[in-house]
């Protein structure tokens, strides 16, 4: 039986599976683990997904920090862990309140059912317009690629001249970034080069880099 609660807006949370995030690792203010923590949904007055509570972690420098979310009592909590990686020591805790003054309530299976599937659609068409501009990029990318006859190895080059390229060792250029890329050199350099063993599989020599021309925030090793 699905759970739910009216928030003091007449929005309704629902919630969702067990969030297994963290194993163990945030914890309450007390020190202990918070004891299966869920996923829930926020329900706007139309019966549609709003808002969705649950885990989410990242890292900075030797800090790594995770939170997860779950309901007590009449209120929606966010737990919060950091902790130190190097050192292997917890070095903060918080338990932050999210929506209060919850009133359970009963629920129309059917509806929430509903509800969760269009927010898992939208989901899925918000997944594909974000990976659009990444599909045309490799499309044209693996269309400027020739077929290279033989066995020999294929070895290119991932260089920068007013702009990311690709060329061949004696300096043939392939291919120019000419569309946006939203992340550090890198990442495209490891974005085409997935791209080139798709294409040339076990030919596939060296894609060496070239970037002595590049700004120092292309590349940016540090962040």
């Amino acid at each position: 039986m699905v759970r739910g609660w009216r928030t003091p807006d007449g929005e309704i949370l629902v919630e969702g599976a067990v969030d297994a995030f963290g194993g163990g690792r945030v914890l309450t203010e007390a020190g202990d683990p918070v004891v299966a923590p869920r996923t829930y949904y926020l329900l706007d007055t139309a019966g549609a997904v709003k808002r969705v509570f649950g885990s989410n972690g990242g890292s900075v420098d030797d800090t790594l920090y995770g939170a997860v979310c779950k309901v007590d009592g009449n209120t929606l909590y966010e737990y919060w862990t950091a902790w130190n990686a190097r050192r292997g020591e917890v070095e903060s805790v918080r338990r932050d309140a999210e929506i209060t003054d919850l009133v359970s309530v009963p629920l129309d299976e059917a509806t929430v059912e509903r509800a969760l599937a269009d927010h898992r659609r939208r989901q899925v068409e918000e997944q594909r317009e974000r990976q659009r501009p990444f599909d045309l990029l490799a499309a044209r990318f693996a269309a400027a690629l020739p077929d290279y006859p033989g066995e020999e190895p294929v070895d290119l080059v991932f260089g920068y001249a007013g702009g990311a390229l690709v060329r061949e060792p004696g300096g043939r250029v392939l291919w120019r970034l000419t569309e946006q890329w939203p992340y550090r050199g890198k990442d495209l350099h490891g974005f085409l080069h997935k791209q080139l063993r798709r294409r040339y599989r076990e030919r596939l020599g060296s894609f060496s880099t070239d970037i002595d021309d590049a700004p120092w925030w292309f590349w940016a090793p540090d962040l």
